[in-house]
């Protein structure tokens, strides 16, 4: 059987090095979604990416799906080594005091026994666990993902909808001209023949006029 000094060092380096992938891991998601959303804020100067901006707000639910159920494992594995731990100082401790609570150097039942009569709630004076606040960030975070995709969703169809009015107005404007053009072609050409008939009446020789209107007197005092 392995000694006990050997037994609390190995739970302990156990415990320490999921302990510190815990946190790590959780930085490194702030990290990603917080480049994610930042990205997202820099998209609106830009109107082709505001089209794909949708993408980002998936990004940063899968991301928040992901990390949650990472993290959750982990937990998992410190409750192993807490659990070892426990065992250690059960054996090895000073047990519990007379008032049934766990001894000083028992650390571990010692924290679990004083945090179980804590209470949750309300918000802001209730105990909260790593794993809980950890949850809080995916759950904001989360939520911040879906009002991306929301948005991205609701502008992309505006926009959509903005280039099929400026698509109905250009036809609109092609029926009118349509319209119009054989209606100022007709004037224009009425146009032009009042200003040929003028123009030749202009041209015609001035004899000939007073000839034209002579004839009619003329028949006039023969027929008298």
């Amino acid at each position: 059987m392995m000694p006990i000094d050997k037994q609390r060092e190995y739970a302990w380096n156990y415990f320490q090095v999921h302990a510190q992938q815990r946190l790590q891991t959780f930085e490194f998601y702030i990290t990603i979604s917080t480049v994610l959303l930042g990205g997202y804020v820099a998209s609106w100067e830009f109107e082709q990416m505001r089209r794909i901006s949708w993408g980002i707000g998936v990004g940063i639910l899968f991301m928040s799906f992901v990390f949650w159920k990472l993290d959750a494992r982990t937990s998992e594995l410190i409750k192993n080594a807490e659990n070892a731990l426990k065992r250690i100082e059960r054996d090895v401790g000073e047990g519990v005091n007379s008032n049934g609570v766990p001894a000083d150097f028992n650390l571990f039942e010692r924290d679990d026994y004083l945090t179980s009569k804590k209470n949750k709630f309300p918000l802001a004076s209730g105990h909260f666990t790593y794993s809980r606040c950890f949850r809080w960030v995916f759950l904001a975070f989360a939520l911040a993902g879906t009002f991306v995709v929301f948005m991205g969703l609701l502008d992309r169809g505006g926009q959509e909808k903005s280039a099929e009015e400026e698509c109905l107005v250009r036809i609109n404007s092609m029926h009118v001209t349509k319209l119009i053009e054989p209606q100022a072609k007709h004037g224009a050409e009425m146009t032009r023949q009042r200003e040929d008939k003028a123009m030749a009446c202009l041209s015609e020789p001035l004899s000939a006029k007073a000839d034209s209107v002579a004839a009619p007197a003329g028949d006039t005092r023969s027929s008298q």
